[in-house]
């Protein structure tokens, strides 16, 4: 049976990847990876356990496996049938960027200022005395 498996990084913390995944994949993966739809799922703690399945034109499988939600990383890791091997490629695309897109959310979510780069310190001396001439 084809292994598949997907990393995502993120910076989002644990916790909040967790509740972004646990609301918005099972309808993200509708939109986007037309035919496939979670048909049970069990949550303990930042783990989730699944079955999926898909059915499109002639073709019907049916998957499970594992997503964990870790502190910086999303890792999905499941067996697919035989017969699923020739779309590995497309399947592990489209569920990497449903990943990245669900987390990007929480992203979008901070405030302009949690979200913005770090300013550049610079050395600014103290006193006038302190420069250098």
């Amino acid at each position: 049976m084809p292994r598949l498996y997907v990393s995502v990084n993120h910076d989002v913390g644990q916790s909040v990847a967790t509740e972004l995944i646990r609301v918005n994949l099972a309808p993200a993966l509708q939109a986007n990876l037309s035919g496939a739809r979670i048909i049970s799922e069990t949550w303990n703690d930042h783990t989730l356990n699944f079955e999926l399945a898909y059915a499109r034109l002639l073709m019907r499988f049916d998957a499970s496996g594992t997503l964990q939600s870790l502190p910086r990383e999303v890792i999905v890791d499941a067996e697919l049938p035989t017969v699923a091997g020739p779309f590995m490629g497309t399947i592990e695309a489209t569920l990497k960027e449903v990943i990245k897109d669900i987390l990007a959310k929480a992203n979008a979510a901070m405030p302009p200022a949690m979200n913005a780069p770090k300013p550049h310190i610079m050395n600014i001396p103290k006193h006038q005395s302190d420069e250098v001439s």
